[in-house]
């Protein structure tokens, strides 16, 4: 018999207490880490009910932006859940050429990190922090933690990307309004190479759309990394002259020669 109808109709602390009844049965606990708002509220649930029999591993890589390692440190601090960074290269991921099944080849290689961490701990399970609404979305990487057999609490309780908000406002997490990010190789089209140097230029190029005081930005890449597409928040459109002045320099000093403005405004869950 289908329960789905249950967890939709109980509410959010309900469901709460059933993710956290979920874990407690556990014997210990790798949870997949990367600072959002979802993989924190599983860290914090994890941590009340583990006490010191878990861990938060981030798997970082060129992919992963330096200032979004320095946010899971930091939240993995205010958790107060121990916490392991592995470095990865692109090689190491088996996704340097950006082939189509990118995420999917790039979740595995995660995967198989965090079951190497699980062996070392001598812990019982990996999660992490997928949500109902991400399932039903039939991501790539969702094929990849149905095959290695990851647990992902949110999902399995209906929680939708709504709902995580809101328990991670009822946990008190610092991070509870933070925008959602993805990897870098989505900023650039299926084939393209994916070269350190370029990431780095697109990393730099948000981060300097941020400081002009866009909080929601992506900033894609054409023409073999020589042409900037950026995406802002509709509301944020059209942007100031002074800001289509900094944007353009900006971006022209960290190394782009054209910068173009997406009218189409930002998109989430865009591949490339």
């Amino acid at each position: 018999m289908d329960f789905g109808w249950f967890f939709v109709i109980m509410s959010v602390r309900e469901k709460i207490d059933s993710i956290k009844d979920g874990l407690s049965e556990l014997d210990g606990v790798v949870v997949g880490f990367s600072g959002g708002i979802d993989s924190s509220v599983v860290a914090k649930l994890t941590k009340l009910v583990q006490g010191e029999d878990c861990i938060a591993v981030t798997v970082a890589s060129e992919l992963f932006p330096r200032s979004e390692l320095e946010a899971a440190e930091k939240i993995a601090e205010e958790i107060g859940i121990k916490h392991k960074v592995i470095e990865r290269k692109l090689e190491d991921l088996g996704i340097e050429n950006n082939p189509e099944d990118r995420c999917y080849l790039c979740k595995r290689s995660i995967l198989v990190d965090l079951k190497e961490v699980l062996d070392e701990y001598g812990y019982e399970s990996v999660v992490d922090g997928t949500n109902a609404t991400e399932a039903e979305e039939n991501r790539p990487g969702i094929q990849a933690l149905e095959e290695m057999g990851i647990y992902s609490p949110l999902s399995e309780n209906k929680v939708t990307r709504k709902e995580v908000r809101e328990i991670a406002e009822e946990l008190g997490l610092s991070n509870r309004d933070k925008p959602p990010e993805s990897c870098l190789a989505t900023r650039f089209p299926f084939g393209q190479k994916l070269d350190p140097g370029k990431l780095e230029m697109v990393e730099k190029a948000e981060e300097k759309l941020k400081d002009i005081g866009f909080k929601r930005v992506r900033v894609r890449v054409h023409e073999n990394g020589s042409l900037a597409r950026i995406e802002l928040k509709k509301e944020t459109l059209p942007p100031s002259k002074e800001e289509i002045r900094k944007i353009n320099r900006g971006l022209k000093e960290i190394g782009f020669n054209y910068i173009t403005l997406d009218l189409g405004g930002y998109q989430t869950g865009k591949m490339s």
